[in-house]
């Protein structure tokens, strides 16, 4: 199955030793950031996703 045919795509992410998950809705091109704590998307997290 290739990205864009999925649903949403489901990336763990260990920015400084706290793990957040980021969901990819390939079809809407929607980027979710989903922290506990509540903290802004680093900002090479940022870089990548606005490519």
């Amino acid at each position: 199955m290739e990205c864009q045919d999925a649903k949403y795509v489901f990336i763990p992410y260990n920015p400084d030793f706290h793990w957040v998950l980021v969901v990819i809705e390939p079809r809407k091109m929607i980027v979710h950031y989903l922290n506990p704590l509540h903290h802004k998307p680093c900002e090479d997290l940022k870089d990548i996703v606005n490519m």
